[in-house]
């Protein structure tokens, strides 16, 4: 809206505003989302908005990226030859591995703990999605 108004032509269309007001409350609305969930996280019962306080689009362009056997075998070869800290390179192979059999994101992996972990029944327990 100020980069209308500073070179501000006079002559603004109404439709215009209307787009730009609604990026701006959309913006907003997605920043407090994530200020109140990152809140949450030093305040578990802390509250979160439900998703119909700021409505997300109805549809999504986004198509994920499916890696074959043949990919995640070289992903894990490569992590073998990275050159890092020799201790780093089972912990990368294993994050590699839990992202990609377990589907998880990246932050919900790299927030595991070993008590997250059951080995005997075969489980893990991921706290923060």
């Amino acid at each position: 809206m100020d980069s209308h108004c500073r070179y501000g032509s006079p002559n603004i269309h109404q439709d215009l505003l209307e787009k730009d007001l609604e990026c701006c409350v959309n913006t907003v609305a997605r920043r407090m989302m994530q200020f109140f969930r990152y809140s949450r996280r030093f305040d578990p019962d802390g509250f979160v908005p439900g998703r119909d306080w700021a409505p997300q689009a109805a549809q999504t362009h986004f198509v994920p990226h499916v890696f074959s056997a043949v990919q995640v075998r070289a992903l894990l070869n490569e992590a073998q030859r990275l050159r890092c800290d020799l201790r780093a390179r089972p912990v990368i192979r294993i994050l590699i591995l839990i992202l990609y059999c377990m589907g998880l994101r990246l932050g919900e992996a790299l927030q595991l703990e070993i008590g997250d972990v059951d080995m005997g029944g075969r489980l893990f327990l991921i706290r923060h999605s």
